[in-house]
């Protein structure tokens, strides 16, 4: 089925997943259904996850962008573009990095430890900060 997918056109299955391969030939996959991380991880070069998972990294080094992470950053702009690699990205630019705004504080808020965690996995760190 992945191989029937045209580039730069997202094919979807309802409430759980969709998945697209970008022009450069990376696959990105986009979840509902955050129990399907660890496949996505294995398939895709990107996965996105608007709910929680129980990991914040790929172990086959996918980049991935769960619920947690995406709250502390915000919206992001990738760029594969910039990558020597094939399936790296080589930019990762999210809308509030290097701005520490107090209306912007509740990000890092924790409900679940009641405390504001501003930790991030290594390989956002790194990306974005080789972006700025």
């Amino acid at each position: 089925a992945l191989k029937d997918v045209a580039p730069g056109i997202f094919t979807c299955k309802s409430g759980r997943w969709c998945v697209a391969r970008a022009e450069s030939g990376e696959w990105i996959i986009v979840l509902e259904d955050g129990r399907l991380a660890g496949k996505a991880c294995d398939i895709a070069d990107i996965v996105i996850a608007s709910r929680r998972t129980s990991f914040a990294q790929c172990r086959s080094g996918a980049l991935l962008l769960n619920r947690d992470i995406l709250r502390r950053i915000g919206s992001v702009e990738i760029d594969f573009a910039r990558s020597d690699q094939p399936g790296v990205v080589g930019r990762l630019r999210a809308s509030t990095a290097g701005a520490n705004r107090p209306w912007s504080e509740h990000r890092y808020y924790d409900w679940k430890t009641g405390r504001f965690d501003r930790e991030l996995p290594e390989t956002i760190t790194r990306l974005l900060a080789a972006s700025q």
